[in-house]
């Protein structure tokens, strides 16, 4: 069974029932709704269809909600853009009207002059455009270009040496997230987050809607690189989102900040995921790169809970065949990177009882060689706690909450089964047990691990772990 879960974003390339289908019989675990495009028709069209065609397929798929957060952007370009030579000219002005023509071009931001600094770089493009502020003349920023270029309609706009004082959580952020939460989505991630108070400021807008969603911070800001601890505190994890953060970051940083990420997320009980330009080349060709296949097994080998795709099945030519060869490198990178009852995640949280039961978990099926971990949950919290154990070998999520089994998508090794509730708890486990045989997860024979809150109905943290004999 794979561990490493998959997200896939749909796109115009994927948002069809046929390829939706195909994306989830290839191995997509999570669907990405990308809230930078789209209208909310798009969306909702696109979400009826997952939920739809995954039940029918009898498929726990997630439903990811990507906000946009205050992504800054040129306007309208004239033409197919203007080109920029070294030591040009180029005013950023708040006049929309301002099209390329003598060097004036639109700034998507309210008051950006007041957000920068003479001295100060700006990156245009993807990075692929540098500029540098030389002065500010009442509106208008007066900038030179040292690394010219095409500059066309729409492009992004990064800041690296700015402080901006505009919040990460936009209204359009918050019109998306009340539309979101009231289609459904099963957890929520926020793009360029920079303090922890992004995060609280989300979960308390997603609290007061009556929803308890997972967030996941996207870290692509150096503000975000210096309070990660504080951010993985309150996130219930993290995206590392490498494009915009190899534009705010040196380039050659990166894989040293993922792999630095990625650590401090696993010590912090909270899932990770490695995303963008993994398998890029794929969104024409049909076969990867030597380097991608590298990077993506490198995201397996460095710990992640799960890779995202972007681009590759949103707009690629071939979604469904990029998800497959995206399972063949992950499948082949697990049987390095872990080896059922491997080593057990340090347990350093005093008195926490649920990170002591999870611990207990994992040190038990690696004393009996168990088959798999069962983990009978409610809210989700105990398979997660799992989940960072990185066993090596599944945990098998029981619940009775649909909504939980969604939410439960995304978490490494978890698969999730859904079972009527039960008072007993020798009536769960046995019918968890049947559930399992059912579904080639285990065979008589094997041994596993148990552990739940008990009792069920006052919905108590995990305090339970027990051994069993499949018979």
């Amino acid at each position: 069974m794979r561990l490493t879960k998959i997200v896939a974003t749909i796109g115009p390339a994927s948002n069809t029932d046929e390829m939706i289908k195909k994306l989830i019989e290839a191995g997509m675990n999570v669907a990405r709704l990308n809230f930078s495009h789209g209208t909310y028709d798009d969306h909702k069209q696109t979400f009826n269809k997952i939920r739809s065609i995954s039940r029918d397929m009898k498929k726990h798929i997630g439903i990811l909600q990507d906000l946009s957060g205050p992504k800054i952007r040129v306007g309208v370009i004239k033409d197919n853009g203007i080109s920029l030579a070294e030591g040009d000219t180029l005013i950023l002005s708040q006049n929309e009207s301002d099209d390329g023509t003598n060097n004036r071009v639109y700034i998507k931001l309210q008051n950006f002059h007041q957000e920068v600094k003479p001295g100060e770089r700006i990156l245009l493009a993807d990075g692929l455009l540098e500029l540098e502020v030389q002065d500010i003349d009442q509106t208008d920023v007066i900038t030179k270009v040292l690394d010219g270029g095409l500059l066309s309609s729409h492009k992004g706009v990064n800041l690296p040496q700015t402080k901006l004082s505009l919040p990460s959580l936009t209204q359009k952020d918050k019109l998306d997230l009340e539309f979101g939460l009231k289609l459904g989505v099963d957890m929520v991630a926020l793009s360029f987050v920079r303090t922890p108070d992004d995060i609280r400021n989300l979960k308390e807008l997603i609290a007061k809607a009556g929803k308890d969603l997972p967030v996941i911070a996207k870290i692509e800001k150096p503000e975000a690189l210096d309070r990660i601890n504080e951010i993985l505190f309150v996130a219930d994890g993290i995206m590392i989102a490498r494009g915009d953060l190899a534009i705010e970051t040196p380039l050659e940083k990166v894989p040293i900040i993922q792999k630095e990420l990625v650590r401090k997320a696993r010590t912090a009980h909270k899932l990770v995921i490695v995303a963008t330009q993994m398998l890029e080349s794929m969104t024409v060709e049909e076969r990867p790169t030597r380097a991608e296949i590298t990077d993506v097994a490198n995201a397996v080998f460095d710990g992640t809970g799960a890779v995202m795709l972007s681009g590759e099945t949103a707009v690629g030519k071939h979604p469904d065949k990029v998800v497959s060869q995206m399972v063949k490198i992950v499948k082949e990178a697990e049987k390095t990177a872990y080896s059922p009852h491997g080593d057990i995640a340090p347990y350093t949280d005093n008195q926490n009882i649920e990170l002591a039961a999870a611990n207990s978990s994992a040190t038990m099926a690696n004393a009996i060689k168990a088959k798999a971990v069962f983990a009978l949950t409610m809210s989700g919290r105990s398979a997660s706690l799992l989940s960072c154990q990185r066993l090596g070998i599944p945990v098998i999520a029981f619940s009775a909450q649909n909504k939980t089994l969604k939410k439960m998508s995304i978490l490494f090794g978890v698969h999730a089964v859904e079972i009527q509730l039960f008072e007993q708890l020798d009536e769960v486990i046995t019918e968890c047990v049947k559930r399992a045989k059912e579904e080639n997860l285990v065979v008589p024979g094997d041994y596993v691990v148990v552990t739940a809150g008990y009792p069920f109905e006052e919905k108590t943290e995990t305090n339970l772990v027990h051994a069993l004999k499949i018979l």
